[in-house]
């Protein structure tokens, strides 16, 4: 009578993904449980997702409750990707469903578990000589997928893919997928449908491992499995000489030849009797195995230590890279602790890392059941998935959080990125955009994301807007300020945002305490504040300052303010040439002064004006008796500043006590040595935008395209400068608006003076851009002796290409509006093309632009403002 209540047999607890048709491990797993509940026995799957059509109840706390109440100690089947016994069961079954190791998964296992093997062929050498047992689970249904009374069996049409996760497939085999039916994990919905397309198909081919395979043959249709990543098993995990386990079964092909696939459609008729009695083998490997498993001795474990303590380690392990360690931690945590969200967590991360996207997303959805209002918890996940190259898992959950939690800036630049790499890259940029503004932890991480797009596509309107509306942050305004210049926006506008800009930091230098006075006749000590060595680079004007200033009269300091110094050749050579170099970059203003004051600074000239790395901040609070800035877009001066510039581009009415007036242009041309040579006869008209791509903004490339569109035979050669594939693609868009044939557009990369002098003698006329100074490709053309077309300009920012147009009299190329620049571009043909000669020798006549000539112009004019000031 005592065994009617006894129960000595154990249940097994199976630890599962979520149910998902198109994955054979994870099918196996809940299969088991259901063909363990059959034979009589009492199985649960602990998932987050059963099919309905199985019997696998789940494994509740209840259930384990009860369990414990009757002593029933429960038998643990793990698979072999996960670490450690999160359930922590006295009896542990590892079901090996794959290579130990191969998809990230430990390759080792503690000594008293016991190991159930799929297929013979994941055992090693011993373990074959061992007879380790084998439990293959049969995964297909046959009352569904096979090719019994199949009316199309004569008469199949068409071919399908199955991708699974191998995201380049499409790419590599273009020619089936433009002509092939296409399954994924989400169509067809159901079992019977996907029957259905396999009876009615000639073949299937497959870029995954998957139980696919089977059923397709199963329905008389031939499978070829492609090489991919998820097909190929490495060397490490299988002996090259032997058949894989999948394509032994009957109606496989590893080739699209018509010999390999004869032989797999002959075969594929055998493949039903080859699973049946595959299934038949199944039900004494399932005897053997519950036998087995019942007789396992109980393991005696020590002390566990405190979950707490499981979560730091292995979120400590997980920091280090060490994936197993911090797997095995957190899976023995949540045995102690299974309401703890975090330890789910990590498991959802270490499985995105390795390539286990079903168990991540098993993972997260159970930490969601516990904190349903931690969608972070999501976001970091698209994060990780992000890291591994699972751009589109990563764009699903990223987008799923920012769904749920529109607040969540965080997750914002890795939405954009993954956005990005999935082809959305006008989204990305539009959500990055709605977030810039918004003060927050991540906006500057925002921000930098924005601004690197906008500037890899030399998109400077969209820079500038995005700028000026950051009032909280005086280094983009002050860049957003720079490129408004290159806009064409009214004056007034831009004064209006340098006043604006400005006044904080001169409200605050009101009351400057002098230094020291130097007797005359004493050197004085000039520090030059540089934020942008690239600007120096092109124009040769520091180096050549540093070289020519007499050194009985000045003592020279550079204040290195730019992050890139250190990779800038012209930067590395300035500090062989100026007496003292200070590093102010990175370095507090405070900090920055009293090193100033240590070398007894009296003159200090900004050369560089308005950026994003500016320091107007530190320039305002110097105290210094003369300050001046030395800028292509001289915009300090609205709010007091002196500024140094060329007489040439000023009116007469409006040189006032801010200005100090250097001869001409007040720059130096040191123009390479190099033959000009013209275009053929018989080439067609061809224009040069060659100012860097980041000097034009949206009216000018507007306005060529209107120009390219008048000439249908001309050409336009665009310096992309340091730009890359997105400027390109962003400008191109302008004309292919006006139906320009983007095949006319020639994209170059010339960033310095040799590669720019060399890149006129592929051009007939320069277009100098609308608006803004320009740099130093417009005195370049002229040395090169080609023709430009600029506007007269009406601010002193503009002016530098027509001043330098009439340094060489040609008047003629001037224009007063954007529609007589156009018109007059318009006007040019081959035929009519004017004759340029002598360009090179006017402009070596100048006399100021010698590096020599100009420092002493310099040396002098400073001299005079400095003893004036005392």
């Amino acid at each position: 009578m005592d065994d009617i209540y006894r129960n000595t047999r154990r249940p097994y607890y199976l630890y599962a993904p979520g149910y998902t048709r198109t994955s054979a491990g994870i099918k196996v797993l809940h299969l088991l449980c259901h063909y363990l509940n059959k034979i009589g026995e009492e199985a649960y799957v602990y998932t987050s997702k059963t099919d309905p059509l199985l019997r696998t109840p789940l494994l509740t706390d209840d259930v384990r409750r009860r369990h414990q109440a009757t002593g029933a100690e429960p038998i643990a089947i793990y698979p072999e990707v996960l670490h450690g016994n999160p359930l922590q069961a006295r009896y542990v079954v590892r079901y090996i469903l794959n290579h130990p190791g191969l998809l990230g998964g430990p390759k080792q296992f503690d000594e008293s578990e016991l190991l159930i093997y799929y297929d013979k062929e994941f055992l090693t050498e011993s373990e074959k000589i061992n007879n380790i047992p084998i439990l293959w689970t049969p995964t297909v249904n046959l009352g569904i997928f096979n090719n019994e009374d199949n009316d199309f069996d004569d008469h199949r049409n068409g071919h399908l893919l199955y991708p699974g996760r191998y995201g380049q497939a499409r790419e590599e085999h273009p020619e089936l997928f433009e002509t092939g039916t296409i399954i994924t994990y989400d169509w067809p919905k159901t079992h019977a449908e996907l029957a259905t397309l396999l009876r009615r198909s000639k073949v299937l081919y497959c870029f995954s491992n998957s139980s696919i395979a089977a059923e397709s043959t199963l329905c008389g249709c031939p499978v070829v499995m492609m090489k991919s990543p998820f097909t190929t098993r490495p060397k490490d995990f299988h002996d090259p000489s032997e058949v894989d386990a999948l394509l032994s079964f009957p109606g496989i092909a590893t080739n699209n030849s018509e010999q390999a696939l004869a032989k797999a459609r002959d075969e594929a008729a055998q493949s039903q009797n080859f699973y049946t009695r595959a299934c038949q083998d199944f039900v004494i490997q399932l005897r053997e195995f519950i036998h087995l498993s019942q007789a396992m001795e109980p393991v005696r474990r020590p002390e566990p230590p405190r979950a707490e303590d499981l979560v730091s380690a292995g979120i400590q392990a997980f920091g280090q890279g060490d994936n197993e360690t911090a797997a095995a931690q957190l899976s023995t945590a949540l045995a102690d602790e299974p309401k703890n969200p975090i330890p789910y967590l990590y498991l959802a991360l270490i499985s995105a890392r390795t390539n286990l996207l079903e168990e991540a997303e098993n993972f997260i959805r159970f930490a969601q059941s516990l904190v349903p209002e931690r969608h972070d918890f999501v976001a970091a996940l698209g994060e990780e998935c992000l890291k591994n190259g699972h751009r589109t898992e990563a764009l699903r959950y990223l987008q799923e959080a920012v769904d749920k939690q529109p607040d969540l800036f965080m997750a914002y630049p890795a939405l954009a990125e993954a956005l990005r790499l999935n082809d959305q890259q006008d989204q990305a940029i539009h959500l990055l955009n709605s977030a810039a503004a918004i003060p927050s932890a991540a906006q500057e991480p925002i921000l930098s994301l924005l601004l690197e797009w906008l500037a890899a596509q030399a998109n400077i309107d969209a820079i500038t807007e995005v700028c000026l509306r950051l009032r909280n942050k005086p280094g983009y305004q002050s860049l957003g300020i720079a490129l408004l210049t290159r806009t064409g926006m009214p004056s007034d506008r831009i004064q209006a945002e340098v006043r604006h800009h400005a006044q904080p930091y001169l409200a605050d230098s009101q009351a400057v305490l002098l230094p020291n006075q130097r007797k005359i006749g004493a050197p004085l000590v000039i520090a030059f504040l540089v934020s942008d060595f690239r600007r120096e680079q092109l124009s040769g004007r520091l180096e050549a300052l540093l070289l020519h200033l007499p050194p009985e009269r000045f003592i020279s300091v550079v204040l290195y303010n730019d992050p890139q110094a250190g990779e800038n050749e012209t930067a590395q050579r300035c500090t062989l040439l100026n007496d003292h170099s200070l590093i102010a970059v990175g370095r507090k203003d405070v900090d920055v002064l009293q090193a100033m004051r240590e070398l007894d600074i009296q003159i200090l000239v900004d050369m560089d004006g308005l950026g994003v790395e500016h320091r107007l901040s530190l320039f305002s609070a110097t105290e210094v008796p003369l300050k001046l800035s030395w800028s292509d877009t001289p915009l300090l001066r609205e709010a007091g500043i002196v500024c140094v510039q060329g007489a040439a581009l000023l009116n007469d009415e409006e040189t006032t006590d801010t200005h100090m007036l250097l001869p001409g242009l007040g720059e130096i041309h040191a123009l390479p040595v190099m033959d000009t040579t013209s275009l053929a006869a018989e080439e067609p008209l061809t224009f040069g935008c060659l100012s860097s791509a980041v000097h034009f903004s949206r009216e000018c490339w507007e306005s060529y395209a209107r120009i390219l569109a008048g000439i249908p035979a001309s050409r336009l050669v665009v310096n992309l400068g340091e730009f890359g594939v997105s400027a390109q693609e962003f400008i191109g868009t302008f004309f292919s608006a006006r139906g320009i044939d983007l095949q006319r557009l020639d994209f170059i990369h010339a960033t310095d003076l040799p590669s720019l002098c060399a890149a006129w003698n592929l051009v007939d006329v320069g277009l100098a851009p609308l608006h803004g100074p320009g740099d130093m490709a417009l005195p370049a053309a002229l040395w090169m002796g080609k023709r430009y077309i600029a506007l007269r300009g009406g601010p002193p920012w503009s002016r530098r290409p027509g001043a330098l147009l009439k340094q060489v009299e040609q008047d003629q190329f001037l224009a007063d509006s954007v529609e007589a620049y156009i018109s007059l571009a318009s006007s040019f043909s081959r035929d009519t093309l004017p004759q340029s000669s002598g360009l090179r020798q006017k402009l070596q006549g100048i006399e100021f632009g010698q590096a020599s000539a100009l420092t002493l112009a310099f040396a002098n004019l400073i001299e005079q403002r400095y003893w004036g000031v005392l």
